[in-house]
């Protein structure tokens, strides 16, 4: 036990260290070297997210913010663009297209920030609506409760969820699995459904139906529009990058190799 108490000092000792060494020098941020130097410690195992982590009040804070980054990762990355073109290639109705879109919402938001999966989704639920003269509300309102039901399935997809579970492991010693909201999150996607589906039978509107008087502006917006028809998913190297990264830190929080703060923020 003493042996591993002072190899760990050890290891520590020279973590903390190096990382000075690398702020002095000036050839790296300073703050992703000292991101790293905790990353490091907590992939290493020698102190739990709780503890090296503490400076940020809680390790929920720094998982929802690794997140929000990576999130922002997949946007700039265009991992998913022309996703709206194929729906609508493959779905004609209005509904059908909607509904698509809907459920392409709640799946992205189950592995990623529900703002990030918004951002990524809003910009082609517009040019939807302007390619079907409807207004942007018919179609952007019913994506935003898609994404919050969506965020309900897994740990990831909302910071409620990385909350309470950060509390369990305080209290408990030990915090939800990746997919352990996933019973209750589904109900609460297939009851959503259920309940889109019922309005639209009852001829309920999801939003307004006025048309846009805009056609030559839609027009025009379309061909300027970076969302062509459906590319490959991985026709460039950023989306490569954006997708292995989602994929490997998805699967480290799943097989529980490494706390979510650790695996998100590394």
């Amino acid at each position: 036990m003493g042996d591993t108490s002072l190899m760990s000092q050890i290891i520590v000792w020279i973590i903390l260290i190096s990382s000075l060494a690398l702020i002095v020098s000036g050839r790296f941020r300073f703050d992703l070297v000292a991101i790293s130097g905790l990353m490091i410690v907590g992939i290493l195992g020698i102190a739990p997210p709780a503890v090296f982590l503490s400076g940020f009040g809680n390790p929920a804070l720094f998982a929802v913010a690794s997140i929000l980054v990576i999130s922002e990762g997949v946007k700039e990355s265009r991992l998913f663009s022309g996703v709206g073109q194929a729906l609508e290639h493959g779905l004609r109705k209005r509904e059908h297209q909607l509904l698509g879109l809907a459920l392409t919402t709640s799946f992205l938001s189950a592995f990623m920030n529900n703002v990030g999966t918004l951002s990524v989704t809003l910009p082609t639920a517009r040019r939807m609506a302007e390619r079907a003269d409807r207004t942007p509300g018919t179609y952007t309102m019913p994506l935003a409760y898609a994404a919050i039901l969506g965020g309900s399935i897994t740990l990831a997809g909302s910071a409620p969820n990385i909350i309470v579970s950060s509390y369990r492991a305080e209290a408990l010693g030990q915090a939800y699995g990746m997919f352990d909201f996933a019973p209750h999150g589904l109900v609460f996607v297939f009851t959503g459904l259920l309940l889109w589906l019922i309005c639209q039978a009852c001829g309920i509107s999801t939003g307004r139906e006025d048309p846009l008087h805009h056609a030559a502006e839609a027009v025009e917006k379309e061909q300027s529009a970076p969302d062509r028809f459906p590319q490959d998913m991985l026709s460039t190297p950023n989306k490569r990058i954006a997708l292995s990264t989602l994929v490997l830190v998805l699967g480290l929080v799943s097989a529980g190799v490494l706390p979510t703060a650790v695996a998100f923020g590394s």
